[in-house]
């Protein structure tokens, strides 16, 4: 009876977590509650196409190392081993291709209540607690701000579901016990995620270090941790006599060695991966300082689940952290507790300075993140934080009983320090500060409290733990109902039938791509692999950054960022070197001309076939090896001067034209220095990156002979802005608009008495628009 009652109380938080996902799920339409799915964002532009394609290669058959359908031509296994390991990602194999969505939403079901197992074991083993204590932290993990704010990326989570396990086995380690599992642990949470497996690997040195300060129960040969701290001395309990000690120098070795072969077992895995980010682009390092602004946000973002968006992701503030209102209290109650030993709050203290230091000392902040400016969601070792919050919490609730109700006070009152943080930083209010939430908190704030105190000094504590509970649960889905993000995939997935007409005609080693987003395809970046056809479009972690970045200087789309290439508007040029046969529009705005035929159209799509297309291999100019987009400021004479490199010729293919008549409204033009790019040459000014302020006009002057204003400074930045101009024809032949802007959003053009509405994206990235033939 009694091992069935500790098998059940360590079930019984994964079994809670499961019912609050699925409330949350069903309040919002997400499958099986509805269409919607948490396939969202990279999780429908990546994990559903990764996984059709993985599908396929297990079903049908076909190389696991090599794929045509994204990137012309991309490595598989690195895709494997950087997204897919998870053995979870079998469930996909039930899932025909175009419900690849819903085997994603179920993984995002199922890892959040595996998480909660192993946090439960994590918590059963390490304070040998088996009560209601158990499930309320365990659901409060499983439910915390990484994994509600980006379920969607699920290969994050197996790393995750492992990270309990691999520091509970390295503190048996520390105690003498064998490394086998620690190491084992380790490897697998390697393999599940390279990414996520490093800062884990990172992790494992720095609570390395706070066992060392902190852990009372480790015991060193002849170096004893004292009982009673009052009967300590400095003289029988002394640091250096510790460092000194024999079983503790085996103690770091054992943990260096066993790392080690996790890291090497797991090669096979990380290698290819670590070859592939070898050549992806790296983002730029941004200095942070540390401000008041930052501090309130990060505080903020430890009362309140802060949502992801567009303006939470590119911000240092939003510490997708949270993991409880009592987890606040009871981290201030830590450190007054009488229970909590000087030694474990000296450890918990080193904790949470190493994790917030990292955010604002750039080298480590870099090191976290391998050497590269994540592209959105600035801190990733926010799990991290929410794993020590949860820790520290713990310890000081099943130690309840030695704080006097001032205590929890004194809980009470830093979580209204985070309430101000929350209102006082203006990025995170502007979203998540209104009359309702703020009375949500301070009920939630008043009820922990409460019980928290009730707990300390009541008898009939398993009652006061299930009202606890009860109230974890409220709080997760009250707070969370509107935290998830989720997309209807319905028509994206549908798309089937919009492919097959093309497909059916298409021969082996012939491409296609979609020429235009305006009507359809919004995510399609890898729909190749998704219906199983060659493909140009490619978004992945683990793309060639030079590959990207060549297709983008010679006219096509390419983000810089995070390695996108391909589902967006090109030229003729880039269709020619980077072979696509076919192409789809949903826009109508493509007609036939000399570079393209139009096949058929059929439920609104126009097919069409490029006239020019290159073979897979072919030989270029000599000169191609040291051109770069980035010497021609001018974007016509960038592609002049890359045909040129290319093909070995002298003869310019485009030409720039007049803009004339602008008119600026809310905004005006300005000479922006601090755009321009440093590395320009060119013979007006060869050296122009050395020169001061100053220096510039003459480079200026030049620019705005082909160009009115090379910046926009807004007036109001409340109302809505425009500029609009004019663009005289030089010469006969295909428009091309080139836009830069992280702004502007629509563009409206008239051309030939006949005018267009486009859509600009506004994320600052390079556009070519093909507007008609003029004369």
């Amino acid at each position: 009876m009694k091992a069935k009652k500790q098998l059940g109380n360590i079930w019984l938080g994964p079994i809670i977590t499961l019912g609050v996902i699925l409330i949350i799920y069903a309040f919002n339409g997400v499958y099986p509650f509805g269409s919607n799915s948490t396939a969202f964002s990279d999780g429908l532009a990546q994990y559903v196409p990764f996984l059709a394609e993985l599908k396929t290669k297990l079903t049908e058959g076909g190389s696991l190392f090599f794929t045509w359908h994204a990137n012309n031509g991309m490595n598989f296994w690195a895709i494997i081993a950087y997204y897919l390991a998870s053995p979870l990602n079998l469930i996909a194999l039930l899932f025909d291709a175009s419900e690849m969505d819903s085997a994603v939403t179920l993984l995002t079901i199922i890892k959040p209540v595996l998480a909660a197992l192993t946090f439960s074991i994590f918590l059963k083993s390490k304070y040998s607690k088996n009560d209601l204590s158990v499930a309320i932290f365990s659901v409060l993990w499983a439910t915390s701000g990484m994994f509600i704010s980006f379920y969607y990326i699920t290969s994050w989570f197996d790393a995750i579901i492992y990270f309990p396990l691999v520091l509970l086995f390295l503190e048996r380690m520390m105690n003498g016990k064998s490394a086998l599992l620690y190491s084992v642990f380790l490897g697998l949470a390697i393999v599940a995620n390279f990414y996520i497996g490093w800062m884990i690997c990172i992790f494992c040195v720095i609570y390395f270090v706070y066992l060392l300060i902190s852990d009372d129960e480790v015991f060193y040969e002849g170096v004893t941790a004292p009982q009673d701290e009052s009967e300590a001395d400095e003289q029988s309990y002394n640091i250096f006599d510790t460092f000194k000690n024999s079983y503790l120098l085996k103690s770091m070795f054992k943990f260096g060695f066993s790392s080690l072969i996790a890291g090497g077992v797991s090669a096979i895995f990380t290698l290819p991966v670590w070859r592939a980010l070898e050549n992806t682009n790296k983002g730029e390092f941004e200095d942070t300082e540390i401000t008041v602004d930052t501090v309130l946000g990060l505080l903020g973002s430890l009362i309140y689940p802060i949502k992801n968006n567009y303006s939470t992701l590119l911000t240092k503030n939003a510490l997708f952290a949270f993991c409880g209102i009592i987890t606040v209290i009871l981290l201030a109650v830590y450190f007054v507790s009488k229970g909590v030993s000087k030694r474990k709050k000296l450890g918990g203290a080193f904790l949470l300075v190493a994790l917030f230091g990292s955010i604002f000392i750039e080298a480590v902040y870099y090191l976290w993140h391998g050497f590269s400016e994540p592209a959105g969601m600035k801190i990733r070792f926010a799990f991290i934080i929410s794993f020590v919050i949860l820790m520290l919490a713990y310890e000081a609730f099943i130690k309840i009983e030695t704080v006097k109700p001032w205590g929890v006070l004194i809980g009470v009152a830093f979580a209204l320090v985070c309430v101000g943080g929350l209102i006082g930083n203006e990025t995170i209010s502007a979203y998540f500060v209104t009359n309702k939430n703020l009375i949500l908190i301070a009920v939630f704030i008043v009820a922990f409290a409460v019980l928290l105190i009730l707990l300390s000094k009541s008898k009939k504590k398993n009652v006061i733990l299930a009202l606890i509970l009860v109230a974890v649960i409220c709080e997760n889905v009250v707070l969370n109902l509107d935290n998830v993000n989720y997309y209807d995939n319905t028509s994206t997935l549908s798309e089937a039938e919009a492919v097959e007409p093309i497909t059916e005609i298409m021969e082996d080693g012939e491409a296609l791509k979609f020429e235009s987003k305006e009507k359809t395809f919004y995510d399609s970046y890898m729909y190749g692999m998704t219906y199983g056809y060659n493909a140009l479009e490619a978004y992945a972690s683990t793309l060639d950054g030079d590959f990207t970045l060549g297709i983008s200087d010679i006219g096509n789309y390419g983000n810089r960022i995070n390695s996108q290439s391909g589902n967006a508007e090109n030229t003729p040029i880039a269709n020619v070197l980077y072979p696509t046969k076919y192409y789809i529009d949903g826009s109508g705005n493509l007609t036939e001309n000399q570079f393209r035929k139009v096949l058929f159209e059929e439920n609104g799509y126009t097919y069409i076939e490029n006239n020019y297309t290159m073979p897979f291999m072919y030989v270029v100019d000599s000169g191609f090896a040291n051109w770069q987009q980035g010497d021609y400021p001018i974007y016509s004479q960038a592609q002049n001067a890359g045909m040129k490199a290319i093909s070995g010729t002298d003869e310019d293919i485009c030409y720039f034209n007049e803009n004339t008549n602008f008119q600026f409204v809310n905004c005006e033009s300005v000479r922006n220095y601090e755009r321009i790019l440093e590395a320009v040459e060119d013979e007006h000014d060869e050296d122009s990156h050395d020169h001061d302020e100053s220096s510039w006009g003459e480079y200026y002057d030049y620019l705005e002979s082909y160009m009115k204003n090379y910046g926009i400074n807004f007036i109001d930045k409340s109302q809505e802005a425009s500029v609009t101009f004019d663009s005289v024809a030089t010469t006969d032949g295909i428009m091309y608009l080139y836009v830069e802007t992280d702004v502007f959003t629509d563009m409206t053009v008239t051309l030939n008495g006949k005018t267009t509405d486009y859509y600009v994206y506004g994320d600052g990235t390079y556009r070519m628009y093909e507007l008609g033939e003029v004369k």
